[in-house]
């Protein structure tokens, strides 16, 4: 174990239980916020009254992980935990941003291990809280194992604590079975969301030309008069598509995120919400070998409406909403080579919150109409400059002779400020 790592952190009435990823408050367990919010969270208070960057987040939290991850998914969790920390009591303020840092943790925080912490329970803290006798009939069994029996008397004593320790084992598993502790339902949703979006990108899509309705009855639920499932008709009109304009999705495809931030069930648990933050990597190729596009989509969030149904979670539809992408600054444009009219020149871009995977540029001016922009794509960005969160270095362009306005656009975001370019 590293150097002041703990199992358990305590801090303004929560508990953080870093191994099993839950958060309690009061003895109470508490919305976690994922499992990514509450590892940023431990490194937090591990590092408790220090600044702890973007940088030491991403490496400490994602790993050998982190790659496409950036600063605004770091702050996204530490969002959600503020507003976590906040609905119980002023956690809010516990973490501070600090500009063009990081954020740090303020407060009194204490850290125990599980060999020492007397949270070290061999069942869950929040299943105990489900009946307040079974805490009393717990602290009974301690006091009465803790004295010391008179002499003769020591079997009377074990046969009183053994009887007490069955009743309140008798009443923990009860309660752990009407709060579904021991379900695997919220195991099952989670395979069969990640499942069937694997298996649409990274089967169906890769040979439409096999495809059969049938296998999709594994995650998807069925067609009826009644139950209209949505995901099905938009993936069937995909792969008719792509059959029909003779593509498919290359092996270079795959998943870069995928990560649920809530799985919610009813009271019945028989239908559930399920909320993903999710990324992909697409190589669309003709049916010729040739690579027609690669590019990136997302990241974003889905939710996803589950039913369960002859014992089986199954997916009812999905609806995607984009992450709010940042709005990038232009600060200076400054020609690397000569700007010279319908002759290719290297410009040098400076500015703020540049993202490597979505950035473009736009430039209106003689020949790039307002109605019809000019566009450096980021997938030339990528393959021809370097990319940084505050510089694209060696942007090639050919432009006619005049004066041109230029913007920098994250993918779907608004524009940045423009600036002026002149070509002569």
């Amino acid at each position: 174990m590293a150097a002041n790592q703990h199992d358990v952190y305590k801090f303004d009435g929560f508990r953080l239980d870093t191994i099993n990823l839950a958060l309690y408050h009061s003895g109470v367990l508490v919305d976690n916020g994922g499992k990514k919010a509450l590892q940023i969270l431990a490194v937090l208070l591990r590092k408790n009254e220090r600044v702890v960057s973007h940088q030491q987040l991403i490496d400490e939290v994602w790993g050998t992980d982190a790659f496409g991850v950036r600063p605004d998914h770091v702050n996204h969790y530490v969002s959600k935990l503020r507003g976590i920390l906040s609905a119980h009591g002023p956690g809010e303020a516990s973490i501070e941003s600090v500009k063009g840092r990081g954020y740090v943790f303020h407060g009194e925080v204490v850290g125990t291990d599980y060999l020492r912490s007397s949270d070290a329970m061999v069942v869950p803290e929040f299943a105990l809280a489900e009946d307040n006798k079974t805490a009393v009939e717990s602290e009974e069994i301690e006091n009465v194992v803790a004295s010391t029996p008179p002499a003769g008397s020591i079997s009377r004593y074990l046969v009183v604590a053994a009887l007490a320790s069955t009743a309140v084992l008798a009443a923990v598993l009860f309660a752990a079975y009407w709060t579904g502790y021991w379900s695997n339902d919220d195991e099952m949703i989670r395979q069969v969301v990640k499942d069937s979006q694997l298996f649409e990108s990274l089967v169906l899509y890769r040979n439409p030309t096999a495809f059969n309705e049938a296998d999709m009855n594994k995650y998807w639920t069925a067609e009826s008069d009644i139950n209209s499932n949505e995901d099905r008709r938009r993936i069937k009109d995909s792969i008719k598509k792509l059959v029909a304009e003779g593509r498919h999705y290359g092996p270079e495809t795959k998943c870069e995120i995928f990560e649920f931030q809530s799985v919610e069930l009813n009271g019945q648990r028989d239908f559930a919400t399920v909320r993903t933050l999710e990324k992909w990597f697409i190589a669309d190729y003709g049916n010729d070998g040739l690579l027609l596009k690669n590019k990136y989509v997302g990241p974003y969030f889905v939710s996803y409406v589950l039913r369960k149904t002859d014992g089986r979670w199954l997916i009812e539809r999905s609806t995607t909403a984009r992450t709010t992408r940042p709005v990038p600054t232009l600060a200076e444009i400054i020609p690397v080579d000569a700007a010279t009219a319908n002759s290719q020149f290297l410009v040098r871009v400076m500015g703020q919150d540049f993202e490597s995977e979505t950035v473009f540029l736009e430039l209106t001016g003689p020949g790039c109409p307002e109605s019809r922009p000019c566009k450096v794509a980021n997938s030339i960005l990528r393959e021809h400059a370097r990319i940084t969160a505050g510089e694209l270095l060696n942007v090639p362009l050919t432009l006619a002779a005049g004066e041109f306005r230029v913007v920098v656009r994250n993918g779907d975001s608004h524009p940045s400020n423009p600036l002026g370019l002149s070509v002569r």
